[in-house]
């Protein structure tokens, strides 16, 4: 299923906003196909990742930020594990996962301190906007970046959020589609859609009521 087939089948209404945590290299399109769909709503990014952000930062049809989300503000360090695939993750890889299937080359090339500030943080820095798409491709942070975003969870004004869940979970920490649905559940999101169902990933959506 592509992005754009799910967009028809979970936004029946259209989203004013669209942000987009974790923007990741080309051809990761995500916000493009929002854009197309929707030229006029407003599209926020986040990628902490030096390379990414220069690589994404002049053709990005939206506001572009040089930040990570995490649950409290504070300087971590992004371990980039395959730069050129864009597997930086805010966790540190799980040794067990090193060396099988398509993990091999999943070894610490560099490390960066970035920048996290919470999603409360980020949305009150773009004025509390409304009918919220969130979407997340964070490499196994998304329910820590989720936890800092408890004030704007609690307001109803996320409508929808599709995550990149890890079937089997590679990196120290790294939440469970359970785990991300026990939080979620808490605000009144239930899911919708799963697709893009491969053996190690897939991409959940969560709806609102």
């Amino acid at each position: 299923m592509t992005t754009e087939e799910m967009l028809k089948s979970c936004a029946e209404t259209q989203p004013k906003t669209l942000l987009n945590i974790g923007v990741g290299p080309i051809p990761h399109n995500e916000a493009e196909v929002f854009n197309k769909r929707w030229p006029k709503m407003r599209i926020i990014g986040l990628e902490p990742h030096v390379h990414v952000f220069k690589q994404r930062h002049k053709n990005y049809p939206g506001k572009l930020y040089q930040w990570a989300l995490w649950s409290i503000p504070c300087l971590k360090t992004l371990t980039v594990v395959r730069q050129s695939k864009g597997k930086s993750s805010m966790l540190e890889p799980d040794e067990r996962w090193i060396g099988k299937w398509s993990y091999k080359s999943e070894k610490v090339c560099s490390q960066e301190i970035v920048v996290c500030v919470t999603m409360d943080q980020l949305d009150e820095a773009l004025g509390f906007p409304k009918d919220i798409f969130l979407w997340m491709d964070i490499e196994g942070a998304e329910l820590e970046a989720l936890k800092g975003g408890r004030r704007l969870l609690e307001s109803g004004r996320v409508k929808w959020i599709n995550l990149e869940v890890s079937v089997q979970p590679r990196r120290i920490g790294e939440p469970s589609e359970d785990d991300l649905s026990d939080f979620l559940g808490q605000y009144g999101f239930s899911v919708c859609l799963r697709y893009d169902i491969g053996t190690h990933f897939q991409n959940t959506v969560w709806r609102q009521g």
